[in-house]
């Protein structure tokens, strides 16, 4: 009976929390949940514009259509000069960013343009590379392939049967798009 006399004595004099640290404790609660929220719609808000940002850029290549002029392609076998004039046939401005070249059918790894050329859509552009530290200890240059930031633009030529068309005039130096 004793224990069951302690038990009502406990049970009345338990008292709450008082209302004003309740409304404390509620408000801190509510503003943990934001604070979490908050953090988490942030990072998604972020990757999910980084993912429309690399839609946007595979859409925008879709678009990209290069052509290379093989009739004006011409290479200065005393400089090592290569020449030719390409062609945007997309409906977007695109800009040559590297080429390749190919030295007795071997690639050489990609060179980077130290001018970037700008072709407006439906415009096109001469581009004048130097070939002068990849031919000069021989070798024929058999193809040339002008890229862009996307993979799937890009324009490619190939040595035609009766060989490059001579480039006779100089090129100054502001007028070169890259070196290889």
């Amino acid at each position: 009976m004793i224990f069951l006399t302690e038990l009502i004595y406990i049970t009345k004099n338990k008292k709450g929390i008082s209302p004003l640290i309740a409304a404390v404790l509620l408000i801190a609660f509510t503003m943990g949940i934001a604070a979490i929220l908050t953090t988490w719609i942030t990072s998604f808000t972020t990757t999910q514009k980084e993912k429309t940002q690399v839609f946007e850029e595979k859409i925008e290549c879709a678009y990209m259509n290069l052509r290379a002029d093989s009739d004006y392609a011409r290479l200065n076998t005393t400089n090592y000069i290569f020449q030719d004039y390409i062609v945007n046939t997309g409906s977007v401005d695109v800009e040559i960013t590297k080429f390749v070249v190919w030295v007795d059918d071997v690639p050489i790894i990609p060179v980077v343009m130290t001018n970037i050329t700008h072709i407006a859509k439906g415009t096109g552009e001469t581009i004048n590379i130097n070939l002068s530290n990849v031919l000069k200890d021989g070798g024929e240059l058999t193809q040339v392939k002008f890229e862009t930031r996307c993979d799937a633009a890009y324009t490619t030529l190939w040595k035609p049967v009766s060989g490059w068309s001579r480039l006779t005039h100089t090129i100054s130096a502001s007028d070169i798009s890259g070196t290889a």
